[in-house]
């Protein structure tokens, strides 16, 4: 997953990370009490995404691996991108 810093207004890949944290925090409990709402009974821990009974983290261990880059389509000079970061990533899960 890559975080591009091409506008000024743009949030560092640590806050990114932090806001999807917290995101898929929310989904996890809406979805939760959506389920328990409908049977009355305990939830279901199919699909069930990070450590039950804490806050969702992406070092918690997961199906897969998740990776924070931070890249720049814009570059430095006009027509001249800097992909530093994801052809790192991308040369190290070929």
């Amino acid at each position: 997953m890559f975080f591009s810093s091409d506008l000024t207004t743009a949030k560092s890949q640590s806050v990114i990370k932090s806001q999807l944290e917290k995101e898929i925090n929310t989904l996890r409990v809406t979805r939760a009490a959506a389920l328990q709402g409908q049977d009355g009974g305990s939830t279901t821990t199919a699909g069930y995404v990070g450590k039950k009974g804490k806050d969702f983290e992406f070092g918690h261990v997961l199906p897969i691996q998740v990776e924070f880059a931070e890249c720049s389509a814009k570059g430095q000079a006009e027509g001249e991108a800097d992909l530093d970061a994801v052809e790192k990533w991308l040369e190290k899960i070929a």
